[in-house]
C-alpha cells in the first residue's frame, strides 16, 4: 500500500494520526518507530486537539506544519470529515497534504465524501505490523 503523495516540509515536520482509539495510536506509534522516516509522529485522539495544535503553529513557521496528516473517520464529537472540513476552511493549511483518511472503512460513500471535502488520498488500515512498516517507508522523500 503506497500513497502518492509528496510530504511536506522537511524531516523536522510531523506526520499527525488522529484516532480516537488509544490502542490504534500506539500500534501506529510502534510501527512508526520501526520504520525508516525521521519524522517525529504526533497523535491525537481528539479532532479539536489536533485542529488547536494546528492553530498554536506560529504563522512564520512552516516547517512546524505537518508532513501528513491522517485522520479516522469514525471518532466521537468531531469524526475526521469535520476535522478535515476545518482544516481545508483554513488558507494557512493549504500545502499540507491533507488527510489521507486511515481508515478501517470501505464504504464507497466514505471515500467519495474524503474526495469531495479535499482529502489527498483514502487509506484502509493495514491489516498487519509488517504493512504498517511499508506503508511508513513509502512515504519517505526520494
Amino acid at each position: 500500500m503506497k500513497l502518492n503523495i509528496q510530504l511536506h516540509g522537511n524531516d523536522e515536520s510531523p506526520i499527525v494520526c488522529i484516532d480516537d482509539d488509544d490502542v490504534v495510536l500506539k500500534i501506529i506509534s510502534r510501527f512508526y518507530s520501526k520504520s525508516d522516516l525521521k519524522n517525529p509522529l504526533i497523535t491525537f485522539n481528539k479532532g479539536q486537539d489536533f485542529i488547536d495544535f494546528l492553530f498554536s503553529i506560529p504563522e512564520n513557521d512552516k516547517n512546524k506544519l505537518p508532513a501528513i496528516v491522517f485522520i479516522d473517520i469514525n471518532m466521537p464529537i468531531m469524526n475526521g470529515f469535520d476535522v478535515l472540513k476545518k482544516i481545508k476552511e483554513n488558507e494557512r493549511f493549504n500545502e499540507i497534504p491533507i488527510c489521507s483518511m486511515l481508515t478501517s472503512s470501505d464504504h464507497n460513500s466514505d471515500k467519495e465524501e474524503a474526495e469531495k471535502l479535499g482529502a489527498n488520498g483514502y487509506l484502509i488500515k493495514p491489516p498487519n505490523p509488517k504493512d504498517y512498516i511499508d506503508f511508513f517507508n513509502g512515504l519517505k522523500k526520494n
